[in-house]
């Protein structure tokens, strides 16, 4: 199954939520839920977990959880996770990461660097020997582990 964002959904109701960054501050952030896209059928998926390793990425309520315990993970490194695990095994240019992580703003690649690190760190990377996100040279990223969805019927508090 393929995956494509689509952007805010503009009938969706803004939900806030507080998002601890990396250096421990509180941010913020009204966000509008998220449209995932089956490419193939090209309708929406119903929101579900995306489940990869011991993870569960509620993308809709923006929650990373590792077993049941929420991962502490910055804004931007969650929308870069979310932009990764919707096109799992393909390369994500730094472009498109640019352009999705940081609409309208021009920033250094230093900040991309920081942020792909910072999501390497809350998922474990080099503790367990497991290879989530994968640098392609010059070209952008890979989300390299396999990832699957919560059956329908499940919510953020099942057992999975």
């Amino acid at each position: 199954m393929h995956l494509r964002y689509l952007g805010p959904s503009h009938a969706g109701i803004s939900k806030p939520s507080v998002i601890e960054n990396e250096v421990g501050l509180g941010d913020i952030s009204a966000r509008r839920e998220m449209n995932i896209m089956d490419t193939q059928t090209e309708r929406p998926l119903s929101p579900g977990l995306i489940c990869f390793g011991p993870f569960r990425l509620s993308v809709t309520g923006r929650v990373l959880e590792k077993g049941s315990v929420p991962v502490r993970l910055g804004s931007r490194a969650l929308d870069i996770l979310i932009a990764l695990v919707e096109r799992p095994a393909e390369v994500v240019t730094k472009k498109e990461l640019f352009a999705r992580v940081w609409p309208d703003l021009v920033v250094d690649e230093g900040n991309l660097r920081y942020h792909v690190s910072a999501l390497r760190k809350a998922l474990g990377e080099g503790r367990s020997g497991t290879r989530y996100v994968t640098n392609v040279s010059g070209r952008g990223y890979c989300f390299v582990v396999p990832i699957s969805r919560a059956a329908p019927g499940l919510t953020e508090g099942s057992i999975i």
